[in-house]
């Protein structure tokens, strides 16, 4: 048996230590943390007062969504983080809550845990189609009303930055053609995750904001 010296094994293993580094994927970006009382006071931002000062607050914390505070109307609010470095807040109505919020947090949840989308666009369908997760069974509604958004237009897409305060109205697999809308209409209303159970049609609603501009928490 041949025995290699010394400065062969030394090549042998930095050579070996760089494929694997090649082969090896990226570490997934974490998003940023908040002071609690910081990303208390973002998440109420999302709805006008008579909403939010009675919902159950969600905070983020390493691994995931936690609840910060019990609330008594039924409606729930969070800083959503689908980007690593995105922040705006949102609160659910009821049914909302009961349908959407639960896909969200497991989503965030997998990001945490260093999922890629498509893994986590796999775990979702398999929800759905298991029943773990299902659609709003009625009418339901989300307020984006704070004017500290910071958006992605996708969680691998281009920053939006600050999006004009609007209501988001789920209409479970619901079309544009369904809807009738069409390019001229997209200013004014548009739909986002077409066709699936979380389907829903953004309406941007002109000088209605829970706070003055300032600036964004964190940032």
């Amino acid at each position: 048996m041949r025995v290699l010296d010394s400065g062969t094994v030394v090549a042998i293993n930095m050579l070996c230590a760089v494929t694997l580094g090649a082969q090896a994927p990226a570490a997934r970006p974490l998003p940023k943390l908040l002071a609690e009382g910081e990303e208390i006071a973002l998440a109420l931002e999302a709805a006008l007062p008579n909403v939010s000062r009675d919902a159950t607050v969600y905070v983020f914390k390493r691994g995931g969504h936690v609840v910060a505070r019990q609330g008594t109307n039924g409606f729930a609010c969070l800083v959503s983080r689908d980007h690593p470095d995105s922040l705006y807040p949102i609160c659910y109505d009821g049914e909302a809550t009961r349908t959407i919020l639960p896909v969200q947090i497991k989503q965030q949840e997998l990001r945490e845990q260093g999922k890629s989308e498509e893994e986590i666009d796999r775990e979702v369908a398999s929800r759905y189609a298991d029943g773990t997760f299902t659609p709003p069974a009625r009418p339901a509604m989300a307020y984006m009303m704070s004017p500290h958004q910071v958006i992605y237009a996708s969680p691998k897409g281009p920053r939006v930055g600050q999006y004009k305060p609007h209501l988001m109205l789920y209409v479970p697999f619901a079309t544009r053609a369904s809807l009738g809308l069409d390019q001229s209409l997209d200013k004014n209303a548009f739909l986002v995750s077409e066709g699936t159970p979380r389907t829903h049609l953004i309406i941007p609603v002109s000088d209605w904001s829970t706070a003055p501009p300032a600036r964004a928490p964190g940032r």
